[in-house]
């Protein structure tokens, strides 16, 4: 959701009928196809607990799925994250009008009074029972937003927040990591309403703590991973399709004492998915590379 908000506003920006029309392109026609695919085969090599209906597709395709519970995490576990993902897609407009009127300080702290106060609601009315609404764009509305603002800084000082000195980072994973033991002692529940504020924070340490280090010191495993970025959607769609196929090989081979040994092989199918989909959707499709 971070990502999403720092990328949103690095793009271009027209009008939000433009913007509708790139980024739901974009998102939506790869989507559908790998969710198509998915069901193909989920029917074709049927395996407990990897039911595909013909109700739960049709949910993916017109989108009312996200607003049923009995059919959110259906066809893949995963792509509960499309749904509050084209919520946010749909306010984005509205949100960037409201981000480059007023200070950065106000546009979070705006945002984040909307997400604690839904987070306040999924608690008090035991929403966290109803995944359309657990997993609803408040939720991550503030994450989202300071995605946004980290975009607007960027433009404005560059890589001045990466720069940040060593000891720094690793205190802030120890920070976020920490809360997140501390919090995990609170009802299950609970906790899952509102463990990706210390998670965020732990995960960003790391982040800047992996950046340096192989920036500094493995260079070729950094453009490595930087180059990954370029797929990351498609490594996201495809990446649940590929450990289906893996693991349902595993099955086929007699490995079921010795899954660990498909992951590998999972890992080369994953990204090898990833550059040929990217690719036909680019250059033979002309789909928006961003």
């Amino acid at each position: 959701m971070f990502l999403s908000g720092f990328c949103l506003m690095l793009g271009t920006y027209s009008t939000p009928l433009h913007f509708y029309r790139k980024r739901f392109i974009r998102i939506l026609i790869p989507y559908w196809i790998v969710v198509t695919v998915l069901f193909v085969l989920k029917n074709l090599i049927p395996a407990p607990g990897h039911e595909a209906t013909l109700y739960a597709f049709l949910g993916h395709i017109f989108l009312f799925k996200m607003f049923d519970s009995s059919i959110f995490y259906s066809i893949g576990f995963e792509f509960w994250f499309i749904s509050p993902l084209l919520q946010l897609y749909i306010l984005f407009p509205l949100l960037r009008a409201f981000a480059n009127r007023v200070r950065p300080a106000h546009f979070i702290t705006v945002t984040l009074i909307i997400s604690v106060t839904w987070w306040l609601c999924i608690i008090s009315f035991s929403w966290y029972e109803i995944a359309p609404l657990r997993e609803c764009f408040p939720q991550f509305l503030w994450t989202f937003a300071l995605g946004v603002t980290a975009s607007k800084l960027y433009t404005q000082r560059g890589m001045k927040f990466w720069n940040m000195k060593i000891w720094v980072a690793l205190l802030i994973s120890l920070a976020g990591y920490g809360g997140v033991i501390a919090l995990s002692t609170i009802q299950e529940n609970i906790f899952r309403v509102i463990n990706d504020v210390p998670l965020a924070v732990g995960y960003m340490g790391v982040l800047i703590l992996t950046y340096h280090i192989l920036k500094k010191v493995l260079h070729k495993v950094y453009l490595i991973i930087v180059n990954t970025g370029l797929y990351s959607y498609e490594l996201y769609l495809l990446h649940g399709t590929a450990m289906f196929l893996g693991f349902r090989l595993a099955n086929y081979c007699n490995l079921q004492h010795g899954k660990g040994l498909i992951v590998p092989l999972i890992f080369i199918m994953v990204y090898f998915f990833a550059v040929g989909y990217k690719a036909i959707l680019v250059r033979w499709l002309q789909f928006p590379d961003t």
